[in-house]
Protein backbone atom coordinates (compact mmCIF):
# COMPACT_ATOMS: atom_id res chain seq x y z
CA UNK A 1 0.00 0.00 0.00
CA UNK A 2 2.65 2.53 1.06
CA UNK A 3 4.51 1.62 -2.36
CA UNK A 4 1.62 2.38 -4.54
CA UNK A 5 0.55 5.75 -2.60
CA UNK A 6 3.81 6.74 -3.22
CA UNK A 7 4.10 5.67 -6.70
CA UNK A 8 0.28 7.60 -6.75
CA UNK A 9 2.10 11.20 -5.27
CA UNK A 10 4.79 10.85 -7.70
CA UNK A 11 2.30 10.20 -11.03
CA UNK A 12 -0.23 12.71 -9.66
CA UNK A 13 2.59 15.49 -9.05
CA UNK A 14 4.08 14.96 -12.36
CA UNK A 15 1.16 15.10 -14.21
CA UNK A 16 -0.40 17.97 -11.82
CA UNK A 17 0.37 21.12 -14.48
CA UNK A 18 -1.35 19.31 -17.50
CA UNK A 19 -4.21 18.16 -15.61
CA UNK A 20 -5.23 21.86 -14.36
CA UNK A 21 -3.63 23.58 -17.96
CA UNK A 22 -6.51 20.65 -19.12
CA UNK A 23 -9.48 22.23 -17.46
CA UNK A 24 -8.75 25.49 -17.28
CA UNK A 25 -9.26 25.15 -21.42
CA UNK A 26 -12.63 23.20 -20.69
CA UNK A 27 -14.14 25.56 -18.32
CA UNK A 28 -12.90 29.03 -19.21
CA UNK A 29 -15.11 30.14 -21.10
CA UNK A 30 -16.98 30.53 -18.09
CA UNK A 31 -14.60 31.75 -15.54
CA UNK A 32 -13.15 35.13 -16.80
CA UNK A 33 -11.34 35.54 -13.73
CA UNK A 34 -8.80 32.18 -14.53
CA UNK A 35 -5.11 32.84 -14.83
CA UNK A 36 -5.75 33.05 -18.96
CA UNK A 37 -9.99 33.28 -19.18
CA UNK A 38 -9.33 36.99 -20.52
CA UNK A 39 -7.84 35.53 -23.75
CA UNK A 40 -10.71 35.06 -25.94
CA UNK A 41 -8.51 32.97 -28.82
CA UNK A 42 -8.23 29.29 -28.41
CA UNK A 43 -4.98 28.88 -26.80
CA UNK A 44 -2.91 24.98 -26.90
CA UNK A 45 -1.98 23.52 -23.44
CA UNK A 46 1.35 25.32 -24.13
CA UNK A 47 0.22 28.59 -24.05
CA UNK A 48 -2.09 27.62 -20.95
CA UNK A 49 0.91 27.09 -18.87
CA UNK A 50 2.92 30.16 -20.12
CA UNK A 51 0.13 32.55 -19.10
CA UNK A 52 -0.60 30.27 -15.79
CA UNK A 53 2.99 30.32 -14.73
CA UNK A 54 3.21 34.38 -15.77
CA UNK A 55 0.36 35.28 -13.57
CA UNK A 56 0.60 33.59 -11.02
CA UNK A 57 4.09 31.21 -10.87
CA UNK A 58 5.47 28.35 -11.52
CA UNK A 59 4.24 27.05 -7.95
CA UNK A 60 0.85 27.37 -9.14
CA UNK A 61 0.72 24.89 -12.25
CA UNK A 62 0.72 22.14 -9.17
CA UNK A 63 -2.80 23.70 -7.93
CA UNK A 64 -4.79 21.02 -6.87
CA UNK A 65 -2.12 18.15 -6.48
CA UNK A 66 -2.96 18.05 -2.82
CA UNK A 67 -6.41 17.16 -3.40
CA UNK A 68 -5.98 14.69 -5.89
CA UNK A 69 -3.34 12.91 -3.70
CA UNK A 70 -5.34 13.03 -0.83
CA UNK A 71 -8.53 11.10 -2.94
CA UNK A 72 -6.28 7.95 -2.84
CA UNK A 73 -6.47 6.65 0.00
CA UNK A 74 -10.63 7.30 0.91
CA UNK A 75 -11.26 6.05 -3.39
CA UNK A 76 -8.66 2.70 -2.90
CA UNK A 77 -10.94 2.05 0.28
CA UNK A 78 -14.58 2.28 -1.17
CA UNK A 79 -12.94 0.16 -3.98
CA UNK A 80 -12.22 -3.03 -1.74
CA UNK A 81 -15.45 -2.36 -0.13
CA UNK A 82 -17.71 -2.42 -2.71
CA UNK A 83 -15.74 -5.31 -4.78
CA UNK A 84 -16.53 -7.84 -1.77
CA UNK A 85 -20.19 -6.34 -1.68
CA UNK A 86 -20.86 -6.92 -5.00
CA UNK A 87 -18.94 -10.09 -5.28
CA UNK A 88 -21.09 -11.41 -3.06
CA UNK A 89 -24.53 -9.57 -5.17
CA UNK A 90 -23.01 -10.80 -8.56
CA UNK A 91 -20.94 -13.81 -7.86
CA UNK A 92 -18.35 -14.75 -9.92
CA UNK A 93 -19.30 -16.97 -12.99
CA UNK A 94 -18.10 -19.24 -15.74
CA UNK A 95 -17.24 -17.35 -18.95
CA UNK A 96 -20.74 -17.88 -20.43
CA UNK A 97 -23.10 -14.84 -21.45
CA UNK A 98 -24.81 -14.82 -17.82
CA UNK A 99 -20.94 -15.19 -16.03
CA UNK A 100 -19.38 -12.35 -18.32
CA UNK A 101 -22.82 -10.13 -18.23
CA UNK A 102 -22.25 -10.58 -14.25
CA UNK A 103 -18.60 -9.37 -13.98
CA UNK A 104 -19.81 -6.64 -16.22
CA UNK A 105 -22.49 -5.45 -13.60
CA UNK A 106 -19.80 -6.12 -10.52
CA UNK A 107 -17.15 -3.57 -12.32
CA UNK A 108 -20.09 -0.73 -13.12
CA UNK A 109 -21.14 -1.58 -9.38
CA UNK A 110 -17.97 -1.07 -7.82
CA UNK A 111 -17.02 1.96 -10.13
CA UNK A 112 -20.64 4.11 -9.81
CA UNK A 113 -20.97 3.55 -5.84
CA UNK A 114 -17.32 5.07 -5.44
CA UNK A 115 -17.18 7.46 -7.37
CA UNK A 116 -20.70 8.92 -5.56
CA UNK A 117 -18.76 8.26 -2.30
CA UNK A 118 -15.80 10.69 -3.53
CA UNK A 119 -17.38 12.66 -5.95
CA UNK A 120 -17.34 15.90 -3.98
CA UNK A 121 -13.56 15.71 -3.71
CA UNK A 122 -13.71 15.67 -7.66
CA UNK A 123 -15.54 18.80 -7.70
CA UNK A 124 -13.76 20.87 -5.43
CA UNK A 125 -10.33 19.70 -6.84
CA UNK A 126 -11.92 20.96 -9.95
CA UNK A 127 -12.89 24.33 -8.71
CA UNK A 128 -9.52 24.78 -7.16
CA UNK A 129 -7.54 24.02 -10.20
CA UNK A 130 -9.52 26.73 -12.18
CA UNK A 131 -9.06 29.65 -9.68
CA UNK A 132 -13.43 30.01 -9.10
CA UNK A 133 -13.93 33.08 -7.27
CA UNK A 134 -14.77 32.35 -3.75
CA UNK A 135 -13.96 28.40 -4.15
CA UNK A 136 -10.18 28.32 -4.43
CA UNK A 137 -9.78 26.94 -1.19
CA UNK A 138 -10.34 23.38 -0.33
CA UNK A 139 -11.82 23.74 2.79
CA UNK A 140 -13.98 27.05 1.86
CA UNK A 141 -15.38 25.32 -1.45
CA UNK A 142 -17.39 22.39 -0.22
CA UNK A 143 -19.71 24.32 2.74
CA UNK A 144 -20.10 27.46 0.79
CA UNK A 145 -21.47 25.02 -2.09
CA UNK A 146 -23.57 23.18 0.22
CA UNK A 147 -25.33 26.29 2.11
CA UNK A 148 -26.12 27.57 -1.68
CA UNK A 149 -27.39 24.53 -3.05
CA UNK A 150 -27.95 21.94 -0.64
CA UNK A 151 -26.54 18.48 -0.64
CA UNK A 152 -26.88 18.65 -4.90
CA UNK A 153 -24.98 21.07 -5.61
CA UNK A 154 -21.96 18.77 -3.65
CA UNK A 155 -22.98 16.52 -6.61
CA UNK A 156 -23.28 18.85 -9.86
CA UNK A 157 -22.30 17.04 -13.24
CA UNK A 158 -22.35 13.39 -11.39
CA UNK A 159 -25.18 12.01 -13.67
CA UNK A 160 -23.12 12.72 -16.54
CA UNK A 161 -20.21 11.61 -14.79
CA UNK A 162 -22.19 8.71 -14.68
CA UNK A 163 -23.04 7.92 -17.95
CA UNK A 164 -19.69 8.39 -18.71
CA UNK A 165 -18.12 5.82 -16.88
CA UNK A 166 -20.66 3.34 -18.06
CA UNK A 167 -20.29 3.85 -21.64
CA UNK A 168 -15.94 3.52 -20.59
CA UNK A 169 -16.69 0.55 -19.04
CA UNK A 170 -18.69 -0.86 -22.31
CA UNK A 171 -16.04 0.31 -24.54
CA UNK A 172 -13.68 -1.58 -21.96
CA UNK A 173 -15.51 -4.66 -22.47
CA UNK A 174 -16.21 -4.85 -26.11
CA UNK A 175 -12.94 -3.80 -26.82
CA UNK A 176 -10.62 -6.30 -24.83
CA UNK A 177 -13.18 -8.46 -25.98
CA UNK A 178 -12.05 -7.93 -29.63
CA UNK A 179 -8.31 -7.86 -28.88
CA UNK A 180 -8.59 -10.78 -26.52
CA UNK A 181 -6.74 -12.78 -29.44
CA UNK A 182 -3.58 -10.66 -28.90
CA UNK A 183 -3.58 -10.83 -25.56
CA UNK A 184 -2.01 -14.42 -25.43
CA UNK A 185 0.73 -15.59 -23.30
CA UNK A 186 3.17 -15.57 -26.17
CA UNK A 187 2.59 -12.06 -27.08
CA UNK A 188 5.17 -9.60 -26.53
CA UNK A 189 5.28 -6.91 -23.32
CA UNK A 190 5.38 -4.13 -25.64
CA UNK A 191 2.95 -5.33 -28.08
CA UNK A 192 0.18 -5.98 -25.39
CA UNK A 193 1.25 -2.65 -24.19
CA UNK A 194 1.05 -0.98 -27.37
CA UNK A 195 -2.57 -2.38 -27.82
CA UNK A 196 -3.55 -1.23 -24.09
CA UNK A 197 -2.73 2.31 -24.99
CA UNK A 198 -4.84 1.70 -28.22
CA UNK A 199 -7.99 0.69 -26.37
CA UNK A 200 -7.44 3.55 -23.55
CA UNK A 201 -6.80 6.29 -26.81
CA UNK A 202 -10.06 5.43 -28.07
CA UNK A 203 -12.23 5.30 -25.09
CA UNK A 204 -10.86 8.69 -23.99
CA UNK A 205 -11.77 9.78 -27.11
CA UNK A 206 -15.34 9.04 -27.40
CA UNK A 207 -16.19 10.02 -23.90
CA UNK A 208 -14.12 13.10 -23.35
CA UNK A 209 -16.78 15.84 -24.66
CA UNK A 210 -18.72 14.12 -21.52
CA UNK A 211 -15.95 15.40 -19.48
CA UNK A 212 -15.97 18.57 -20.64
CA UNK A 213 -19.66 19.47 -20.13
CA UNK A 214 -19.54 17.79 -16.90
CA UNK A 215 -16.16 20.35 -16.22
CA UNK A 216 -18.49 23.02 -17.15
CA UNK A 217 -21.35 21.99 -15.18
CA UNK A 218 -19.09 21.88 -12.08
CA UNK A 219 -18.41 25.90 -12.56
CA UNK A 220 -22.35 26.57 -11.95
CA UNK A 221 -22.27 24.74 -8.17
CA UNK A 222 -23.10 27.55 -6.05
CA UNK A 223 -24.16 29.85 -8.64
CA UNK A 224 -27.25 32.29 -8.09
CA UNK A 225 -27.23 32.01 -11.76
CA UNK A 226 -27.25 28.75 -13.49
CA UNK A 227 -26.39 28.97 -17.64
CA UNK A 228 -27.17 25.66 -17.89
CA UNK A 229 -29.75 23.78 -16.47
CA UNK A 230 -29.04 20.23 -17.90
CA UNK A 231 -26.43 18.83 -19.77
CA UNK A 232 -28.02 18.54 -23.21
CA UNK A 233 -28.60 22.39 -22.83
CA UNK A 234 -24.96 22.27 -21.97
CA UNK A 235 -24.08 20.26 -24.82
CA UNK A 236 -26.25 22.24 -27.30
CA UNK A 237 -24.62 25.75 -26.01
CA UNK A 238 -21.07 24.59 -26.08
CA UNK A 239 -22.16 23.43 -29.73
CA UNK A 240 -24.03 26.82 -30.87
CA UNK A 241 -21.84 29.02 -29.64
CA UNK A 242 -18.20 27.82 -29.87
CA UNK A 243 -18.27 24.57 -31.99
CA UNK A 244 -17.65 21.08 -31.74
CA UNK A 245 -13.82 21.65 -31.55
CA UNK A 246 -14.05 23.09 -28.01
CA UNK A 247 -15.98 20.15 -26.77
CA UNK A 248 -12.44 18.59 -27.01
CA UNK A 249 -10.61 20.87 -25.98
CA UNK A 250 -7.36 19.42 -24.05
CA UNK A 251 -7.99 16.15 -25.59
CA UNK A 252 -4.38 15.86 -26.59
CA UNK A 253 -3.08 16.91 -23.57
CA UNK A 254 -5.61 14.49 -21.65
CA UNK A 255 -3.95 11.70 -24.20
CA UNK A 256 -0.66 12.55 -23.66
CA UNK A 257 -0.90 12.35 -19.67
CA UNK A 258 -2.69 9.51 -19.60
CA UNK A 259 -0.19 7.77 -21.86
CA UNK A 260 2.81 9.04 -19.78
CA UNK A 261 0.81 8.02 -16.76
CA UNK A 262 -0.30 4.41 -17.76
CA UNK A 263 3.45 4.11 -19.28
CA UNK A 264 4.41 4.10 -15.35
CA UNK A 265 2.08 2.24 -13.97
CA UNK A 266 2.72 -0.44 -16.27
CA UNK A 267 6.44 -0.09 -15.75
CA UNK A 268 5.89 0.18 -11.82
CA UNK A 269 3.86 -3.38 -11.96
CA UNK A 270 6.30 -5.20 -13.92
CA UNK A 271 9.00 -3.75 -11.91
CA UNK A 272 7.31 -4.75 -8.81
CA UNK A 273 6.71 -8.19 -10.18
CA UNK A 274 9.64 -9.06 -11.10
CA UNK A 275 11.35 -8.14 -7.55
CA UNK A 276 8.79 -10.23 -6.03
CA UNK A 277 9.11 -13.18 -8.03
CA UNK A 278 12.85 -12.93 -9.15
CA UNK A 279 13.92 -15.80 -11.95
CA UNK A 280 16.07 -18.76 -10.60
CA UNK A 281 19.70 -18.46 -11.54
CA UNK A 282 20.89 -21.24 -13.09
CA UNK A 283 23.11 -23.75 -11.45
Amino acid sequence: MESTLGFHTFSTLIMAPWARGKVILQTRKLNPQSAVGNFKRKMTIKQTLYHIIKQQGIISLFRGASIDISMYLPTVGCMNLYTKLFSRIFPPGDESALGILKKLLSKIGVGLCTMVTVYPLHLASTLYKVDFPQKNSFGLSLPQIYATDGLKGLYTGLSTKIYQMWIEKVLEFFLFDYFRSEFTSSSGFLKKFFILEFIFAIRDTIVYPMDTVRQRLIMQAGQSEKPFQSALECYHGILETEGVSFLFSGLKCHLVCSFVEECARILYHHVLNRAEHPRRRRA
